[in-house]
């Protein structure tokens, strides 16, 4: 048999030539495409395929880990491992894991086989000390191993987040990997809405193959899809096919699900307005454990101005920072959530400002807090999606950003109440300080609306206020005073 000489297709063809696989049936091994040549010529620790239907994406992490196995098993310090290399594939269901075991025996030669288990979880023995096995990933507290070489995770976009972060540690087992660097990872998948790997695709930390059947808005083939697919097939899928599907399954696109909240999103991005109509509100998300804390500024005809993040500080540092930015953007009035984290940033925060008060006469930001409750929230939450929808805010162009908001979900939980929240694995922190400070910028709104006291009574009232709106239950922090206020062109009240 003369082999090819492009080395992929050799190792193709060396498979078909030994024969019978472990199955007794032929060997399926054909050459690979060039999208699948690309993929398995990559040495990245991290790979990830976010690829069309049939791309052919179980066959190219099988002859990956082919050769990834006979790259290693002369590596000296495996002697020491038990077993000397170890394979993790982790799908989100039972038939799935088994369909890929059945692609894999089908693909290895009856001679390199030492043994098959069956009993969970099912694992191919080779004679070159390599272990496979092949688990469920649908309870990720049940994924323990003691280390991986090589990880692979199919259909990734439905597992859940949890299976990756409980499977990351193997891969740091001592020895593990080429050479015991550290072991490899791949993510493969068709996309499933705006989760985890789609936040992992774009995060930079992967190699990405990012493979729909067309080019974006085009009718041209993508040069790395699959060659094999007829032109009838795609025919046939469109029309039979939802519209939502086609895109999702042939064009790779990652889309909004169904529950997601905010719709118009991208129509609604704008760079920061200059110059900035007065006040300037800011609404404060604070951190809680390895949560981000997030400060979105807004003017007053809604038009995003500034938004910073930070995560795993003290509250020292938040209040500093938060003092910082208030000062540096002249905000007029900042919004923070008064339980959780809130309450000791808050009193740091008016402590410096009361600071400010002794040394200016009158305080330099007025301080209001709001109390998150689940019917807060969601009126919040509601009152932000409206503004999208009639065209009244703007929010920077900031890819981060916009994912956080295309991906925050909804969901009805037993009970049947409207739960709002961030996709799985993913923060909220920047939504819930833009719908923090859009509340009190409508609040604001409804009330320069009112007919409102003045001299003595309006700073009787003002001093530990009630707000009309939702969660403004709260005591809002003494301000400055009324007459001070007199002078001031951009007052609401």
């Amino acid at each position: 048999m003369t082999l090819p000489a492009n080395p992929l297709s050799r190792l193709s063809a060396r498979l078909v030539e030994a024969g019978i696989s472990i199955t007794g049936q032929p060997l399926i091994s054909p050459a690979p495409h060039p999208g699948q040549a690309e993929f398995l010529r990559s040495d990245h620790p991290r790979r990830l395929l976010v690829c069309h239907r049939r791309w052919g994406k179980d066959w190219s992490s099988i002859m990956d880990l082919r050769q990834r196995i006979a790259q290693w098993k002369d590596e000296p310090h495996r002697r020491q491992l038990s077993p000397p290399i170890s394979v993790g594939v982790i799908y989100p269901t039972y038939p799935l894991a088994r369909e890929f075991l059945t692609a894999l025996k089908r693909m290895t030669p009856r001679g390199e086989v030492a043994g098959v288990h069956e009993t969970p979880p099912p694992r191919l023995v080779l004679t070159s000390g390599a272990e496979i096995e092949v688990r469920t990933g649908s309870d990720p507290e049940m994924l323990v191993a003691a280390g991986y070489d090589l990880l692979i995770l199919g259909e990734a976009a439905r597992l859940p987040y949890e299976a990756w972060l409980q499977c990351m540690p193997m891969l740091a087992s001592a020895g593990r990997g080429p050479e015991g660097r550290g072991g490899l990872a791949v993510l493969q998948s068709t996309p499933k809405g705006k989760n985890w790997l789609y936040r992992e695709m774009i995060s930079g930390n992967w190699q990405v193959w990012h493979v729909p059947i067309f080019v974006p808005n085009t009718s041209d083939r993508h040069p790395l899809a699959n060659p094999g697919i007829g032109q009838a097939t795609l025919a046939s899928d469109r029309r039979q096919m939802p519209e939502r599907s086609f895109n999702q399954e042939w064009l790779a696109q990652f889309l909004a699900g169904e529950g997601s909240v905010f719709r118009n999103v991208r129509e609604r991005v704008a760079p920061s307005p200059y110059p900035y109509a007065p006040p300037l509100i800011a609404g404060v998300d604070l951190a809680k454990m390895s949560d981000w804390t997030a400060f979105a500024i807004f003017d007053a005809q809604g038009h995003m101005c500034h938004m910073e993040r930070m995560q795993r500080v003290d509250y020292q540092v938040q209040a500093e920072r938060l003092i910082s930015t208030l000062a540096k953007w002249h905000v007029r009035t900042c919004v923070i959530e008064s339980n959780g984290p809130g309450e000791p940033v808050y009193e740091m925060v008016m402590r410096d400002m009361q600071e400010r008060r002794k040394e200016f006469g009158q305080y330099p930001c007025d301080i209001v807090t709001f109390a998150t409750t689940a019917q807060s929230k969601s009126q919040m939450i509601n009152a932000l999606v409206i503004a999208f929808e009639r065209n009244e805010i703007t929010i920077l162009p900031d890819e981060d950003l916009i994912n956080e908001f295309e991906s925050y979900q909804m969901a009805t939980t037993q009970a049947g109440n409207i739960q709002f929240g961030a996709a799985e694995g993913a923060f909220d922190d920047r939504v819930m300080a833009c719908a923090l400070a859009w509340t009190h910028m409508r609040v604001e709104q409804q009330r320069s609306e009112q007919t409102w006291p003045t001299g003595e009574d309006a700073i009787r009232m003002r001093v530990g206020r009630n707000f009309p709106g939702a969660g403004y239950g709260e005591q809002m922090s003494p301000i400055s005073d009324y007459y001070n206020d007199q002078n001031d062109p951009n007052r609401t009240y």
